[in-house]
């Protein structure tokens, strides 16, 4: 886990600015550093969880952030030669985990308002790049259901890819549905054979005719 950076696809595509970006703990990472500036970097491919925070979320700011979070590039798809034998992981093309965390914010029927407006505005987003939880503390959490036949604890029906609210000032429920989340795919990560080096062979490096080998020519 690191604060502050970008994750890039293998084809050079990078996101905005993330607040905060969970990895495996084979993930590289990647600095780079002009003037008295650094920026830090990350494959999508070995993400597993990443986060916007604001201070206080007002409707503004919440643009901002599902702006961010639709900036994630896409991963390199989940062939079957880069899954262990018998390992069934679903959900993948919806890594990473996207959350947008706020110490104060707007109520939480506006919020559910402008996250209806926002997305008219915006179709072309895939859900696949819209956040997964909004938390903002004391106050409530917000969830995009992931599955069809999902339902209330009183038994109601929620259609797939509704973002379904509920006052939470405890923080509890959000709080521990985001960790039980990042351990999930951080198990299920570890069934995954990530792939870096196209990183390195498309890395814009002019060698010497007498540097071209790592071993002696036959």
């Amino acid at each position: 886990m690191f604060l502050g950076g970008f994750v890039f696809d293998m084809e050079g595509a990078e996101s905005k600015q993330l607040d905060i970006v969970v990895t495996t703990n084979s993930c590289p990472r990647y600095m780079l550093t002009t003037g008295e500036h650094a920026k830090s970097f990350a494959p999508i491919d070995g993400t597993i969880a990443v986060v916007n925070a604001k201070s206080t979320l007002t409707t503004e700011q919440l643009e901002d952030a599902l702006d961010n979070l639709a900036s994630i590039p896409t991963q390199t798809p989940l062939t079957t030669d880069r899954l262990a034998v018998g390992a069934n992981i679903s959900d993948y093309e919806d890594w990473p985990y996207k959350v947008i965390y706020a110490t104060d914010g707007i109520a939480m029927p506006t919020l559910l308002k402008s996250i209806d407006a926002y997305y008219r505005n915006h179709p072309e987003i895939p859900s696949t790049r819209r956040p997964n939880l909004i938390h903002v503390a004391g106050k409530y959490s917000v969830l995009r259901i992931l599955h069809e036949n999902a339902e209330t604890t009183c038994g109601k029906k929620i259609p797939k890819g509704t973002f379904f609210g509920q006052p939470d000032e405890t923080d509890v429920y959000a709080i521990q549905h985001t960790l039980s989340v990042i351990q999930e795919r951080a198990l299920s990560a570890q069934f995954i054979v990530f792939k870096y080096w196209d990183i390195l062979n498309k890395l814009p490096i002019t060698m010497a005719d007498d540097a071209r080998y790592i071993l002696p020519p036959e």
